[in-house]
């Protein structure tokens, strides 16, 4: 059976002409902070079949023998070609950090994270629910991104395992309610399979970029996604 052939165009977006000005205005305002660059570690639920004791363990309807999913990390794409079943891999639902609690630069920082995991998500599952909540009212990407989960999902296709890492977060500017945040993204290889997991093709990772995202925060605990593209200014 040959690969299919899956699109990756959105992981190079440049940012339209009037999110350009807003970084040029951010430049004046605020500069770059030396904030932290510690690592955030994504909330992950998985359901591990419980311990089975007695003389029934391992008889049918039993948890026993039941391999948990491959954690959402560890997953190699590069372990399985068109055509093999591919094992479960561990799907993790976005949970919003402490820190979005906030309006100022930790909470910027950890919206972009969360954006993030909202992106996985979504390819993992074809389920907007999450982007469409975090999506500000003029995010083009997120339409984009929606049509291309979309389009996967209609040749009978979804991602598993990380279709975007953040490496690497840092403040860089603000302006009004319009947060911009210096980010390091890693694209990797990813798989596209079909409802029995059987692997259909794939997306080609590009590897490591720089990137700024922008998140609006109008109200407290209230972050929204508006954009992601090209580092504009070093």
């Amino acid at each position: 059976m040959g690969a299919m052939s899956f699109s990756r165009d959105l992981s190079s977006f440049l940012f339209r002409r009037s999110l350009v000005v807003l970084v040029v205005s951010a430049v004046v305002l605020s500069g770059c902070s030396g904030g932290g660059d510690e690592p955030t570690e994504v909330s992950k639920t998985v359901e591990v079949p419980a311990d089975t004791e007695g003389d029934d363990a391992g008889t049918d309807g039993e948890a026993v023998g039941e391999v948990a999913p491959i954690p959402f990390d560890e997953f190699d794409p590069s372990e399985y070609e068109v055509g093999d079943v591919v094992p479960e891999v561990e799907i993790v639902k976005p949970v919003e950090y402490p820190e979005m609690a906030n309006n100022d630069e930790a909470g910027a920082e950890a919206a972009a994270q969360y954006m993030i995991d909202v992106l996985n998500y979504t390819y993992n599952t074809g389920d907007s629910t999450y982007l469409n909540a975090v999506a500000a009212d003029d995010c083009s990407l997120c339409t984009e991104i929606r049509n291309h989960v979309n389009e996967i999902a209609e040749r009978g296709g979804r991602v598993v395992g990380p279709t975007t890492k953040l490496q690497w977060k840092e403040y860089y500017g603000q302006l009004g309610a319009s947060w911009i945040v210096n980010i390091t993204l890693y694209y990797p290889d990813s798989t596209v399979v079909n409802k029995d997991r059987q692997m259909l093709g794939g997306l080609t990772g590009r590897g490591e970029v720089e990137r700024q995202i922008l998140v609006v925060n109008e109200s407290a605990a209230a972050w929204k996604f508006a954009s992601l593209g090209e580092v504009a200014f070093s």
